[in-house]
């Protein structure tokens, strides 16, 4: 990373052994406060480098700042400081090194104010376009010779002509895997999106990809028929598409894994028109809708020929469902097969559309292996959640934010449940379908802050080996029936202050002796709750 003649210098990215102190040797990271001590030596050292050309100070998370002695790089061409998160600020005359070609700042927040004299910067990933009053061209024609890994082009109304997207040759930059083009929404630009966006063609090699902000009722060709242009994507992002009325048949693409669609308003209904043909969406696992306010159906399976019977999952690998937002979404004919976790929030239409007719028996079920259904938040009661009727093999499910938990026997008895999860539900009594669950082996209760005590059927959960609660702090006690609990295993009270000094009684410490692990754990430390948030986190 460094040009010739420069041998003995210190490695891009690594440190000279005269400037690690003992013990550091295998240390990744530079680990000083304020580029302090061999931090700043070393940073200074890399200032006198004066044929230095690139230098990677990527994942050094310790430096603070680069020192103005970096500004005598006169030959300094790229600068890596890909996740320094600690990086405040460059150099004050950063805009004078002429020079300086590629400033990549991905991962990073940085004032670049003081690169705005200097014309000849590119920063990299983000890319925003803009031009000066007055120009006739925009600063995207400095991406000319410019070849990154990953890119991201914002704000592309700016661009004053299809020639300047024409001359950055985008398809030709064979080393890009990543690549995001967006609009700003609700801008209009000066070239027309469709014109403009025909002109972006991706290079064939490209993995990921995302469109935000395009604003035309089509796609160009490079789109609709986007599994011979890019045959290699691994992951799809639309976003803020507000006048397309249909979807490019992304179903095709033979690696796709990942599948993201937030916020586009045009779109009604998909369908097989979606997949493209056969054997569609074969290698998705992760698929999201986002505020997705006009779709109304979602065709979850179809034939395999003309007048045959729905017989085949749209996706049949599926691993992660969410679907957030989407207020008008029917599903048809059944729900989909996921095989990982399925978040439903803010979309009581999939909980309650199902009719009184029995579940789905066809021979390939969408319930078989899903691991996981969370709720999140809904203003429906549980009593008329019809598709837990078409999900009896379901092994967790999580609640969050309901309120109204009432329920009639076959909406939820038919489950075969092991774990549940009720975070932060306005409740005052526990459900009686619970005490019904008796395949339960873990039962999680928290942030419940108006629940009371805790009721003495909870002895009808056989199963039960894990019990958790969690900032109750109106459950003063546990049952008398929580000696017969034989299989419980483990028992964790977190911030529950009455129910803490319960089990400080003797009396009480009897009752839960059984039981081979008790934590008792009182309102937990920064670090604590931190550790919990990324766990609700992860969950949601």
């Amino acid at each position: 990373m460094v040009s010739e003649g420069e041998e003995n210098s210190t490695p891009v990215g690594s440190f000279h052994d005269s400037m690690i102190s003992e013990g550091e040797e295998n240390y990744p990271y530079i680990q000083k406060k304020k580029n302090s001590g061999p931090v700043g030596s070393f940073l200074e050292t890399i200032s006198t480098l004066a044929n230095l050309e690139h230098l990677d100070l990527s994942n050094n998370m310790d430096i603070y700042s680069i020192p103005d002695s970096f500004c005598s790089l006169s030959k300094l061409h790229t600068l890596d400081l890909t996740r320094c998160y600690d990086l405040e600020r460059l150099p004050e005359n950063v805009g004078e090194m002429d020079m300086l070609k590629f400033l990549i700042v991905k991962d990073c927040i940085i004032n670049m104010s003081n690169l705005q004299s200097n014309k000849h910067v590119i920063p990299l990933p983000n890319f925003v376009v803009h031009a000066a009053e007055g120009e006739h061209t925009s600063n995207l024609v400095r991406l000319k010779n410019a070849s990154p890994p990953e890119l991201e082009l914002r704000c592309l109304g700016n661009v004053k002509s299809v020639e300047e997207a024409r001359a950055i040759k985008l398809r030709e930059k064979r080393s890009m895997v990543k690549l995001t083009l967006a609009w700003t929404t609700g801008k209009k630009g000066f070239v027309e999106d469709m014109e403009l966006l025909k002109e972006l063609v991706p290079p064939r090699n490209l993995e990921h990809f995302e469109l935000s902000g395009y604003n035309n009722v089509i796609f160009p060709t490079w789109l609709t028929d986007i599994a011979t242009y890019l045959p290699n994507l691994v992951s799809v992002s639309l976003w803020d598409i507000t006048q397309c009325g249909s979807l490019p048949p992304l179903g095709q693409l033979p690696n796709l894994k990942r599948l993201e669609l937030v916020a586009i308003s045009g779109i009604k209904k998909i369908d097989r028109g979606f997949c493209g043909g056969v054997k569609a969406f074969t290698r998705l696992e992760d698929f999201s809708m986002f505020r997705m306010e006009s779709l109304e159906e979602w065709t979850t399976a179809y034939s395999k020929g003309e007048g045959g019977v729905a017989d085949q999952f749209m996706f049949p690998n599926l691993k992660e469902l969410e679907i957030f937002g989407c207020h008008k979404l029917r599903l048809n004919p059944r729900p989909p097969r996921v095989k990982g976790t399925w978040r439903i929030r803010e979309s009581d239409g999939v909980l309650l559309q199902w009719g009184e007719s029995s579940p789905y028996t066809g021979s390939s079920t969408s319930s078989a292996s899903l691991a996981c259904l969370l709720i999140k938040p809904s203003m429906a009661p549980l009593h008329q959640w019809k598709l837990l009727r078409h999900l009896p093999a379901i092994k967790e499910l999580n609640i969050q934010y309901c309120n109204d938990l009432s329920s009639s026997s076959d909406i939820i008895g038919a489950c075969s449940l092991r774990e549940l999860t009720l975070l932060c539900c306005d409740i005052t009594s526990l459900p009686q379908w619970l005490g019904h669950l008796t395949t339960l082996q873990k039962l999680r209760i928290r942030s419940c802050r108006s629940l009371n005590n805790l009721p003495e059927w909870l002895c009808d959960l056989v199963s039960l080996k894990d019990l958790n609660i969690y900032d109750c702090h109106g459950i003063v006690s546990l049952p008398e029936s929580t000696q017969r609990l034989t299989k419980l295993k483990r028992l964790t009270i977190q911030d529950c202050p009455a129910l803490e000094q319960w089990g400080k009684l003797k009396e009480n410490k009897k009752k839960i002796h059984h039981i081979k692990e008790v934590r008792w754990q009182g309102k937990p430390d920064l670090l604590s709750a931190l550790m919990y948030c990324a766990e609700e986190f992860s969950e949601e």
